[in-house]
């Protein structure tokens, strides 16, 4: 009884402070939150700041930052560790630094003890600055993903191993500059292009515009809110060259701004629009 609830406690919203304006997907981080000192609970030095991973400032390789945000009590969270560990492990190398803040502790696990349940990336004390208060609402686990722009690409409740993995292929793969700049032969072409969301903004219909170029392939859109999740979806099937046209329509989403991301197997394009209603 005791871990059912621990899980549905999970998805409880834990309230923001008021005037607190949480990053939402597209938003920049800014420089005084980069700046904030975070304190490090374990493996780690005992504080770092997100500008230690600024390469414009400090140089080396750029850097992907996952963000992770938990609280001792969630099962939910617990269960997370042994895949991120792996995660961690299999992409460090390419780019990859995953920083987990944990708060309410003790209820059980200390960050020493939730360190002794596998977790092997920097683990953060955030009772003290509330960097999940950056975020959102508070929801555990919640998973950010930041660009080396420190621009948020994904704010995701909950954790789907498989969709991780695709989010950190596609953002590691970005790392890599093109290896001779200039040289307009050596970069792949694009198989097709997102021409825009129109009208923006929209309510209740949106026509999502593109094009294809050279050869069949098989797309998809996805339409996501703020956070991340998926709120409509257009199947996928084959477009030949050319001009298309695809129109989606708002069912229950409210106000807000919306993300429409044209997907192929090995490619993706998004842009944003905004949702009245």
């Amino acid at each position: 009884m005791n871990k059912i609830l621990a899980v549905i406690l999970c998805l409880v919203p834990w309230l923001s402070l008021p005037g607190q304006i949480p990053y939402t997907v597209g938003a920049t981080v800014s420089l005084e939150h980069r700046e904030t000192d975070l304190p490090v609970c374990a493996n780690g030095d005992s504080t770092l700041r997100l500008e230690d991973f600024d390469t414009a400032i400090n140089g080396g390789e750029p850097k992907v930052l996952w963000l992770s945000f938990f609280t001792s009590w969630c099962v939910n969270c617990q269960n997370e560790i042994p895949q991120m560990a792996a995660f961690y492990n299999q992409y460090h190398q390419e780019g990859l630094e995953i920083l987990s803040f944990g708060r309410q502790w003790n209820y059980p696990y200390s960050c020493e003890g939730w360190a002794g349940l596998g977790a092997t990336y920097p683990l953060l004390n955030d009772d003290t600055t509330g960097v999940w208060q950056w975020f959102g609402l508070g929801y555990v686990p919640q998973n950010v993903f930041l660009d080396p722009t420190f621009t948020v690409r994904y704010s995701i409740v909950g954790f789907d191993p498989d969709q991780t993995a695709q989010i950190l292929e596609e953002l590691l793969s970005e790392l890599n500059p093109l290896s001779v700049a200039g040289e307009e032969e050596s970069a792949l072409p694009q198989t097709f292009h997102l021409e825009g969301i129109s009208p923006n903004p929209f309510n209740p219909e949106a026509r999502v515009s593109f094009t294809v170029y050279h050869r069949r392939v098989s797309l998809r859109v996805r339409v996501l809110d703020v956070t991340g999740r998926e709120i409509g979806v257009i199947p996928s099937r084959v477009y030949g060259p050319g001009s298309h046209e695809l129109r989606w329509r708002n069912g229950q989403q409210s106000s807000g701004l919306v993300f429409f991301s044209l997907e192929s197997p090995g490619e993706r394009q998004i842009q944003k629009a905004l949702l009245l209603k």
